[in-house]
């Protein structure tokens, strides 16, 4: 299901599932239009293994901090790092690629949080959003006009 906001930015709302990793459903949140740039967000859904698996990672991190930061070393991985950084998005508009721009996922709280932002010049009209997974693939092409 597809629901279109009025407005600037340009919002369109999905919630549809685009892809798993390591069974982890992946959803399409929001592709949104603003600023001469195109924003791509999706969510990972956590299954009982992933978020034992978050609350293990938490317990790592504390001794990390405790003991091997100091040392130089790097914090262990989090799932969701592991489960976001196998999600690829891409977007066009009119069979042009858009330019990738910035990516980002995590943080305390949004460790599941994934946003893809493209530089679109004038981002409005269709644009058409692919994002891949392992060997999943998912697209629709999206009207961004206000």
């Amino acid at each position: 299901m597809v629901v279109h906001m009025a407005g600037v930015p340009r919002v369109v709302a999905s919630g549809e599932l685009v892809a798993r990793v390591d069974g982890i459903a992946v959803h399409l949140l929001t592709v949104e239009a603003w600023a001469g740039r195109v924003a791509v967000r999706a969510v990972g859904v956590p299954d009982d293994d992933a978020l034992a698996a978050m609350r293990a990672h938490e317990v790592a991190m504390a001794e990390w901090y405790t003991s091997a930061a100091a040392a130089g070393t790097r914090p262990p991985r989090s799932p969701a790092d592991v489960t976001l950084e196998a999600v690829r998005v891409q977007a066009e508009q009119g069979g042009v690629p858009l330019r990738p721009v910035a990516w980002s996922h995590g943080g305390t709280g949004t460790e599941w949080l994934g946003q893809w932002v493209f530089e679109a010049g004038l981002p409005t009209g269709m644009v058409r959003i692919v994002v891949e997974a392992g060997d999943d693939r998912w697209s629709e092409t999206l009207d961004l006009t206000a």
